[in-house]
């Protein structure tokens, strides 16, 4: 057969198809492509979405445990430090000196209940408590964050743990001893007066020469508060001033038992004890026999959690059991016994 030459139109449209290959993706072809591409893409979303809601639940676990054990290492802290009064070292007692409890709300010397030398030297108990469904003071109930009901209050007494050197405030209470040997002949050991009496604090150190060190005397409060998110906070008081501290969140309950040495005499506690007025309740000498401390925290995440739902019951000391709960919220209870250094260093003389 013969063969007629292509018209010059469709040799250019031949060149044209060899030179580009294909001439493009039919309809069907497109839209395959579109499906793979969407499948592949909501995979993607889907691992992305998963990876960070795991990673967002790893960080609030790790934030809470975080939170509940820097909780226990600031109050371990305090209660190691509880019946320090500075250079003036207290023989024995550790009782109020009426069969009165002072107010933890005191802001007077006489409040406080201190009994100083030449008498019989007695202090305020290092460290008191407030049982959940006992009577909240009013300088608790009034504070900031206000108070969660249910949840337990516990005080240390102190003083700071440098002496002050800037001037005296007047409403603040502070605590001066001596060393010198005429002094402590005649049992003056130390004076505790406000600031605002500045003449009071003349005492010096041995030698009898060089001021002795002033200290400021505090009442430090700590408290659960019934916040949007509980947070465990610190009221600090000393006379008429004071001032209020978050410490950490996510702190919701706070329960405490207290360890007496009511037999031996030895420093170690025989018992533990809530002192719940209405079913234990307990006296001045419970408090100055106070050796050690166990604390029972519950802490949960500052944020829910998806797809959980807290059905557990958590176990805050002999007897008391809370929850559950049942709403969105991871907890952990942490407890720890803290033994009151000072109190029970000195029996152990």
């Amino acid at each position: 057969m013969k063969a007629f030459p292509l018209a010059p139109e469709g040799r250019r449209a031949t060149a044209a198809t060899n030179r580009f290959g294909t001439r493009g993706f039919t309809l069907i072809e497109l839209m395959v492509g579109l499906v793979l591409g969407v499948i592949v893409l909501f995979a993607l979303v889907t691992l992305f979405v998963n990876n960070s809601r795991m990673r967002r639940e790893i960080d609030q676990a790790s934030q809470q445990i975080e939170n509940g054990r820097y909780a226990l290492d600031l109050l371990r802290d305090d209660l190691h430090l509880s019946g320090y009064y500075g250079d003036a070292v207290p023989q024995q007692g550790y009782t109020v000196g009426t069969a009165t409890i002072p107010s933890i709300c005191a802001t007077t010397v006489a409040g406080l209940q201190f009994v100083a030398p030449p008498a019989a030297l007695q202090w305020p108990a290092p460290v008191f408590g407030i049982a959940a469904g006992d009577a909240v003071p009013s300088c608790v109930s009034g504070a900031t964050g206000g108070f969660k009901a249910g949840t337990d209050i516990l005080v240390v007494r102190r003083t700071s743990t440098v002496p002050t050197t800037a001037a005296l405030t007047s409403g603040k209470v502070y605590v001066q001893s001596t060393g010198c040997s005429t002094d402590l002949d005649q049992h003056k050991d130390f004076v505790l007066d406000l600031g605002s009496n500045a003449g009071t604090f003349a005492m010096t150190k041995r030698g009898c020469a060089t001021a002795g060190d002033i200290y400021e005397l505090q009442t430090r409060i700590y408290y659960v508060s019934n916040e949007t998110i509980p947070t465990l906070r610190l009221l600090t008081l000393s006379g008429t001033s004071s001032a209020n501290e978050a410490l950490v969140q996510g702190i919701e309950d706070m329960r405490i038992e207290y360890g007496r040495d009511n037999v031996a005499s030895d420093g170690a506690p025989d018992d533990f004890r809530k002192c719940l007025s209405t079913v234990d309740p307990c006296v001045a000498t419970d408090w100055g026999n106070t050796m050690a401390v166990r604390i029972n925290l519950l802490a949960r995440n500052i944020s829910t959690g998806v797809g959980y739902t807290d059905s557990k019951t958590y176990a805050l000391g002999a007897g008391i059991v809370v929850g559950p709960f049942n709403d969105h919220y991871k907890r952990h209870a942490y407890t720890a016994v803290i033994r009151l250094m000072n109190p029970a260093g000195r029996r152990e003389i």
